[in-house]
């Protein structure tokens, strides 16, 4: 395998991954377990310390600091509610 089809192949092992974390829940009607814990599980599981499909690379790397980043924002956004609002002035920064 080429390394192109192997990060691809990772990347399509984490999507199924998120992909299955919500139906799982769903058809077990576990709504009382957070999506996210059955997502940490699938990635532990697929991970390094388990089956050792999925390993951290670069891109991998890239991907979560994209997400982690993207989190942080919707947090700020939450806790600001009018932040992205236009003003008299440009945007508040209070």
């Amino acid at each position: 395998m080429s390394i192109v089809s192997t990060v691809l192949f990772r990347l399509l092992l984490l999507g199924v991954v998120a992909c299955l974390a919500p139906l799982l829940i769903y058809i077990t009607r576990a709504h009382i377990l957070p999506v996210v814990v059955l997502e940490i599980v699938g990635g532990i599981i697929i991970g390094p310390q388990v089956l050792h499909w999925v390993y951290v690379d670069p891109i991998l790397r890239y991907l979560s600091l994209m997400g982690l980043s993207y989190l942080l924002f919707l947090i700020w956004i939450g806790s600001r509610p009018g932040a992205i609002e236009r003003s008299d002035h440009d945007l508040c920064w209070q």
